[in-house]
């Protein structure tokens, strides 16, 4: 039973991991491909924030169209 808690437990890390590392390969691609729309949200073109940059190198929107985004998804 112990055995396979840690090996699923070890999965699920892994594929955390490994999605967190896609998507910050994505953001590379994009930094490398177009450099000018790097920190640009992909919605509505503002900057998005250094803070949310800082925290989330990765993020394609900026903060008011993640929220609008994460609630389109829950309803």
């Amino acid at each position: 039973g112990t055995d396979t808690m840690e090996r699923e437990k070890q999965f699920l890390f892994a594929s955390q991991e490994g999605r967190y590392l896609w998507h910050v390969n994505q953001a590379l691609r994009r930094l490398y491909h177009a450099p000018e729309q790097f920190g640009k949200c992909h919605t509505c073109s503002k900057d998005i924030s250094l803070e949310r940059l800082d925290a989330l190198p990765h993020a394609r929107l900026c903060i008011s169209c993640k929220e609008k985004e994460e609630d389109a998804k829950r309803r």
